[in-house]
């Protein structure tokens, strides 16, 4: 250990310099446990007013917290600093306090479940909220905003948080809790981050063996790898692979309000975001043969006029070699009978069939014609559960059509283009509760 690196179970921040052992984990959560019923004797509203205070200094101070952090996370992740920061402001917004009550009032019922088993009208008995003594929050980089939904999900939850982060991505996470500890310190021994390599057995072991709650985000066989360390009773929830796409169905109605430059714009910018590495961004868009616009049009105004627009604030970053190598192949082989249409912002391919394409990332997107619904269903029975959003664009008529036939097939995200990659604050993810996972209830029937 530097000299200047306090113990770990002392340190909320995580901020140490030398390798962990299954010692240090196992003090830093026994330290955690110790304070969560500190934790679970704040009040919704003192945990939201610390949170809001940290997440408005970061943007009205935005020289001193964010654009730091955003050039530091730009140079481990190969995002540009622009689209690091785009994304932290995009979360940032949202964490207002009254967003962050409104979120527990909604998921849990009340603005202070934990506090005393309360009556609800109607209901018979009481019931109340009972908090993690610890929770265990894996993550795996590509999207450096999840550090901070992490940290306020968990404090929102009164459960105490041992957060272990990528060392693609370990910036966000200790900046943020750097900026708890001065600005919110009455928060700041509830949270630790921690770095270690992915598929460390013995640490990962002493980790999940200590949580009562696992959250664990990344790829299939390390979300298996992480699930596998947990034992009975504890609660583990993985965020593994899924794929997301758009729709774009036949008709008029449904494109009254949407012109063609709307849609453009916002695939674009689903695409763009996080250079097209993130479960939300879309891979392909089925298009309807009788879409108000043809394929070729789309694809030219997605190209020629969008993704250099999109790029003028939020400029693609570095693609890792074999991102790159997949892209140029991909246009290489579709220009040969015309169907691609590419420039240095991004690329766009269409195709004859309808079936699901998955693209190699860095902002290439595909466009698969369709003639009814059930062809689009068809094509995606191979993803069944692993379906993240859908960005559709249909008519009132069809709507029910479309929501139920994804919907069995493991759809649970529904939106528009241009809102793929920016996910309500209130909301589900992959249609599990944000919140309502990390606690349990009790349950007190009339005497």
């Amino acid at each position: 250990m530097t000299t200047d690196a306090p113990p770990l179970q002392l340190l909320p921040d995580g901020d140490v310099t030398r390798d962990l052992t299954p010692d240090d984990i196992v003090a830093a959560c026994d330290g955690l446990r110790d304070r969560s019923r500190q934790l679970a004797g704040l009040s919704t509203v003192k945990i939201a007013d610390g949170l809001g205070r940290v997440a408005a200094a970061w943007l009205e101070d935005a020289d001193r917290w964010l654009v730091p952090t955003a050039r530091d996370t730009a140079a481990v992740t190969g995002y540009t600093p622009e689209m690091v920061e785009w994304a932290l402001r995009d979360l940032l917004r949202r964490l207002t306090p009254r967003a962050l009550v409104a979120l527990v009032e909604n998921e849990l019922g009340d603005r202070e479940p934990f506090q005393q088993p309360r009556s609800r009208a109607g209901v018979p008995g009481a019931r109340g909220a009972v908090p993690a003594r610890l929770t265990l929050e894996v993550l795996a980089g590509t999207v450096p905003a999840v550090a901070i939904e992490a940290i306020a999900l968990s404090l929102l939850a009164r459960s105490p948080l041992l957060l272990k982060t990528s060392r693609r991505e370990p910036v966000v996470a200790r900046r943020f809790v750097h900026a708890i500890r001065e600005l919110a310190p009455e928060l700041a021994p509830f949270v630790s981050v921690v770095t270690w390599d992915g598929g460390d057995v013995a640490l990962e072991r002493a980790a999940c063996e200590a949580a009562d709650v696992v959250v664990a985000w990344g790829g299939d066989e390390a979300i298996d790898a992480i699930s596998q360390q947990c034992r009975f009773p504890t609660r583990f929830f993985g965020y593994g692979h899924r794929v997301s796409f758009g729709v774009i169905d036949r008709g008029t109605a449904a494109h009254e309000r949407m012109s063609l430059h709307d849609v453009a714009h916002g695939l674009a910018l689903d695409v763009a975001a996080y250079d097209q590495r993130g479960c939300m961004s879309p891979h392909c868009v089925f298009v309807a043969r009788s879409a108000p616009w043809s394929m070729d049009a789309i694809a030219q105004k997605i190209v020629d006029e969008a993704l250099p627009q999109v790029a003028e604030t939020l400029p693609r970053g570095t693609l890792e070699p074999d991102v790159g190598a997949a892209f140029m192949q991909a246009i290489g082989v579709a220009e040969f009978d015309g169907r691609a249409h590419h420039n240095a912002f991004g690329a766009v391919i269409m195709h004859t069939e309808t079936r699901f394409v998955p693209s190699p990332g860095g902002r290439l997107i595909h466009l698969v014609p369709f003639e009814t619904p059930d062809e689009v269903f068809a094509a995606l029975r191979p993803l069944r559960d692993a379906i993240s959003t859908v960005g559709l664009i249909t008519t009132p008529a069809e709507r029910g059509t479309w929501l139920s036939g994804l919907s069995a097939l493991g759809a649970r995200r529904f939106t528009r283009p241009g809102r793929m990659q920016r996910p309500l604050w209130l909301r589900d993810h992959d249609g599990r509760p944000r919140i309502g996972d990390r606690v349990e209830w009790v349950s007190v029937e009339p005497s």
